[in-house]
């Protein structure tokens, strides 16, 4: 049986479909621009300039040293790391460019798709090996005078970063309420479970106060006890994307579920009001409403995770 020769469906090609109902030519222009007639509304074929080439197009041998032929600068450099990335999916090993052109190709990249280089680089700074690498960065910074120097030379960004921190980190709770929102948790850490004692062995302190959502109010509605590593850890992230397995081990459905039964009303018994009726009813902040709106949902997607592992 004779195989059925396609043509492209772009209109007035003659060429061979080769994917997806497009020839090779009309198919790069659409995964490279989403757009297969890119090429042709901007200048014919100059934008696909580089054809491919045999491995004898693309290297030689200069002086008994094997050179390769960047695709973008079009100069032949010797075919080593110096003047290549390792490409192990190429057949010789190494990068198509330069590390030269390499470097401009990835500069106009980032400066033509901003949000995109954003969004990854979030993604990235919250994933382990990101921390592990901001870590490993703020030491080497610290270490080096680097650090207390910009601080020298920027002391009104230092102003308004503390100012930013205390606003966020003040607690209107007295010691009794600290006393019975600790009690309600059983004296433990609301997120691992470490008790106040080992806290104190451990951290040499007792236990953290944690706002719950770092914008949110600064009473027992938005304020649940944490050990030192937990408060550090989950930093400014809301609870949902931080208190989950992906980015703890010690994740507990039972622990999750009492924290949003406190949230959800049941501070209420142990805010030291003598008229609570004349009070204005303390109202969530729009991260925690939207969050216990989807409380089942979130709880039944980390069950499916869990059961995964």
């Amino acid at each position: 049986m004779v195989k059925e020769i396609k043509n492209c469906s772009i209109e007035h090609c003659e060429r061979e479909a080769k994917s997806k109902g497009f020839c090779g030519r009309h198919y790069q222009s659409l995964w490279k621009y989403g757009d297969p007639l890119y090429v042709e509304k901007n200048g014919g074929s100059k934008e696909i300039k580089n054809k491919p080439l045999s491995y004898e197009g693309s290297h030689k041998f200069i002086d008994d040293v094997e050179h390769k032929l960047c695709r973008e600068c079009n100069e032949w450099h010797p075919m080593n790391k110096e003047y290549f990335y390792v490409n192990k999916s190429n057949t010789d090993g190494y990068n198509t460019y330069c590390k030269s052109c390499c470097i401009l190709r990835s500069s106009k990249w980032k400066n033509n798709n901003r949000d995109k280089v954003r969004v990854s680089d979030q993604k990235y700074n919250k994933s382990k090996r990101g921390r592990e690498r901001a870590n490993k960065w703020g030491k080497k910074v610290r270490d080096s005078g680097r650090y207390r120097e910009w601080l020298r030379n920027n002391k009104d960004k230092v102003k308004n970063n503390r100012e930013r921190w205390e606003s966020n980190n003040k607690h209107e709770i007295t010691e009794r309420e600290r006393k019975y929102c600790k009690q309600y948790f059983n004296y433990e850490c609301a997120y691992c479970g470490m008790t106040e004692e080992k806290s104190k062995k451990v951290n040499k302190q007792r236990l953290h106060m944690d706002h719950v959502d770092c914008d949110g109010a600064n009473d027992l509605s938005n304020n649940i006890p944490a050990c030192r590593s937990c408060n550090s850890s989950k930093h400014q992230d809301s609870l949902e994307e931080w208190y989950s397995p992906e980015r703890v081990n010690f994740f507990s459905e039972d622990r999750l579920n009492k924290i949003y039964n406190w949230l959800s009303g049941d501070y209420e018994q142990y805010i030291e009001d003598k008229d609570k009726s004349s009070l204005p009813k303390r109202e969530l902040s729009p991260k925690l409403q939207d969050l216990f709106k989807r409380s089942d949902e979130i709880i039944k997607k980390l069950k499916k995770e869990v059961s995964k592992q």
